[in-house]
């Protein structure tokens, strides 16, 4: 991630990548847990084959076959999953991007109450998202109802040939052991469903996560040129750079670029907008792609940053500033002092120690300009790149800062220091200027040098430099900022009987059309079994009214309505907790769009995307299969105690205490397992909160090469 190409981070943003590391990398993650199933089912299958053989002969067969004819369906079905897997997971990148550009600026949102707005947009965007779902609940279930039916197809049609075709009796040795060795077999492909929709999912994202790394990296540096002294930092010739090179038309970004640097420099680039100085600053950090020229950077100078836009890390001032330095003494003092923040941190509530929040939230645009600068100084680097760094504080700070830091008797004297600017003040003090125009580079020299050439291009930039220091001069904001100490969240969550009421008990949930089919599914396999026993039982009766043939249909409508049932049950639980993970997600952006600016000032963004990925992903997919499974084997398990017990009344005692043991050990896993997962996600939302933090100023880590000691928070 830290390598990715500018080019490549448009088609990018922050949400998508924090919807890769949460939903893809989870969805690979929990595939693994199902790697013995994928070797254990098609063994267990072939070992109850092998032994059908020996029961019931080439019968068996049949039930091959029938498992056979099913493949061709499935595979349908599980290329129309993957399809709506596919779009829904596009559309989930969408609906992240959004909400982390809504998140961003939630206070020009709050600002123009445009909050009913935005929610309708993200609502809409998540209706989409649903529908495939439902689709790919739709084939899924189909799917699961398919693999229920095969065993029970399969064992029909192998009755059939050994009872009508063969014309054996089904004794019931033979029926015990057949229907012991299907149902073991229907065990495992009941296991097949769910392991295709696992496998689905993290196909879907294994490509997605391929596709990204895939994407173009940016150039390493490499020097394609001898410099001509030895005290040369960078040196250009008839340099072309572009930000996309896999366009099919190149676009310059910058042209024909020639000039040298010299070592302990203050070189000034001015240019119109759009006239390329962050992209020539862009060019020598390497982060634009040479196609043709010659460029040579000294390979043992180390660089700093500081953009246009400060980038401020969710740290304490001090450690913004060290920035993984080791303390020192006199060299910190000096840069706080240069940087002017003396002042300031005499009146921040914990001093240097305070708290900053994420993206500077209590800082004003002059402070965080000061403590990126400040960070930069500290890292006492060979080349120094500013990007108009002055135009973020106010007039007398500006001339303080040059004077103490940048300029020829600041603490950078000795330094390499290139500055592009937008104020004519500072001009005359730099031993050179590159005038940019159009993407290359118009003149260089001195600022005497270039007023006697009196170009028309130099003398406009002069004038349009004037007109924006009276209007920067006119628009001065002196105005304090509210510091706010950043709040971390220890509370102890408890489990909210109210938001599992909304899942379990809302109509919409159909949660009681669910429980009756479960009800139904469990007595129809009841009478499937008891109808077996009886079959076998009276094969020996001559006066038994219902011959092999009605008997084996019977069998078979049982074991066809089960399945039915099942898929039915599995859909209801299905579009119920869709629709209730609809309503959460619904009420979560309401609550979220409709909290005070505080929260946002004390919540970091990583944590609330969190909630809306990956949370969100669970309650989507893991939170029904998990319910649909645990709800069978309750009423399953609940059937079989019934059962012992109807046969041998003394097992209801040890039933009665077994039951009390598991309830009480459930009670504690389940305290365990919430606590577990909470902490998990806590530290989840940590990590996705550096991700993006890292991701926002991946220039400045690059710049700094910083990006392993990032990578390895």
């Amino acid at each position: 991630m830290l390598k990715i190409s500018a080019s490549a981070r448009i088609k990018y943003s922050t949400g998508e990548i924090i919807n890769l590391l949460s939903t893809d990398v989870e969805r690979i993650r929990t595939f693994w847990f199902y790697m013995f199933d994928f070797v254990y089912t098609p063994i267990m299958i072939s070992i109850c084959l092998i032994g059908l053989s020996f029961t019931i002969g080439i019968n068996v067969l049949y039930g091959i076959s029938v498992l056979i004819a099913f493949f061709p369906i499935n595979s349908i079905l599980v290329k129309i999953a993957t399809k709506c897997e596919e779009r829904q997971m596009k559309l989930k990148d969408t609906r992240l991007k959004l909400m982390t550009d809504f998140l961003s600026g939630i206070k020009i949102i709050k600002f123009y109450a445009w909050e009913k707005s935005v929610q309708e947009h993200i609502t809409n965007i998540r209706k989409k998202e649903v529908t495939q779902l439902k689709y790919a609940i739709i084939c899924f279930s189909l799917m699961e109802i398919s693999f229920n039916a095969c065993p029970i197809l399969a064992t029909l049609a192998s009755f059939v040939g050994y009872v009508i075709f063969q014309g054996h009796s089904l004794t019931p040795q033979v029926a015990f052991i057949s229907l012991m060795l299907f149902s073991l077999m229907r065990f495992s492909v009941y296991r097949i469903p769910g392991l295709i929709q696992e496998s689905v999912n993290a196909k879907i994202s294994l490509k997605r996560i391929e596709k990204f790394l895939l994407e173009p990296e940016t150039s390493e540096m490499i020097n394609t040129m001898t410099p001509s002294n030895n005290d040369t930092i960078i040196q250009m010739k008839n340099a072309n750079f572009t930000w996309n090179p896999d366009e099919e038309k190149t676009v310059l970004a910058l042209k024909s670029l020639t000039f040298e640097i010299q070592k302990g420099e203050l070189i000034g680039v001015i240019g119109r907008v759009g006239n390329g100085k962050s992209s020539f600053l862009s060019s020598i950090c390497a982060e634009l792609y040479q196609i043709s020229g010659t460029f040579f950077r000294h390979p043992a100078v180390t660089v700093s940053l500081v953009s246009q836009e400060a980038w401020i890390q969710n740290l304490s001032l001090k450690n913004n500033i060290l920035f993984g330095k080791p303390f020192e003494e006199n060299l910190y003092q000096q840069t706080i002092y240069s940087c002017a923040l003396k002042d300031d941190i005499k009146i921040f509530p914990a001093g240097d120690e305070t708290e900053i929040g994420e993206k500077g939230l209590n800082l004003s645009g002059g402070q965080k300009a000061r403590v990126a600068l400040a960070r930069a100084v500290y890292q006492n680097s060979d080349l120094y790149i500013f990007d108009d760094t002055l135009s973020a504080v106010d007039c007398h700070v500006g001339a303080h800062i040059f004077q103490e830091v940048i300029g020829n008797e600041g603490i950078l004297k000795d330094k390499t220091r290139i500055f592009a600017l937008n104020s004519i003040e500072i001009l005359p003090k730099c031993d050179r200027i590159i005038v940019l125009k159009d993407g290359g580079i118009f003149d260089i020299g001195t600022f005497e040098e270039l007023c006697f050439k009196k170009n028309t291009s130099f003398i406009d930039i002069i004038k349009e430099l004037k007109t924006k220091d009276i209007e920067a001069n006119e628009t001065t904001n002196n105005k304090k900022l509210e510091l706010k100490q950043k709040q971390e969240d220890n509370k102890n969550l408890k489990k909210s009987p109210a938001l599992q009421k909304d899942f379990l008990e809302d109509p919409t949930s159909a949660q009681q059309p669910f429980a009756n089919l479960i009800q139904d599914e469990t007595s129809i396999e009841s009478f499937r079994q008891i109808w077996m026993a009886k079959w076998t039982s009276n094969f020996r009766n001559e006066t038994n009214s219902i011959n092999d043939t009605q008997s084996l249909g019977i069998y078979g409508l049982f074991g066809i309505l089960s399945c039915f049932v099942s898929g039915c049950s599995a859909v209801i639980l299905a579009f119920g907790a869709v629709k209730a993970s609809k309503k959460l997600h619904n009420n979560l952006l309401f609550s979220l769009l409709r909290s005070p600016m505080q929260f946002f000032d004390t919540t970091p963004l990583g944590r609330i995307l969190n909630r809306l990925s990956k949370d969100i992903e669970k309650i989507d997919n893991d939170v029904p299969q998990k319910l649909n499974y645990s709800t069978i084997l309750l009423a399953e398990g609940a059937f079989y105690i019934i059962s012992a017990i109807y046969v041998i009344p003394e097992i209801g005692i040890a039933s009665i205490i077994a039951i009390i043991a598991v309830i009480f050990v459930v009670r504690y896993y389940t305290y365990t397992s919430v606590q577990i997962r909470r902490l998990c996600s806590k530290a989840w939302s940590s990590v996705i909160s550096h991700t993006q933090d890292s991701y926002v100023g991946i220039n400045t880590l690059r710049a700094f090469g910083q990006m392993k000691q990032q990578a390895g928070y």
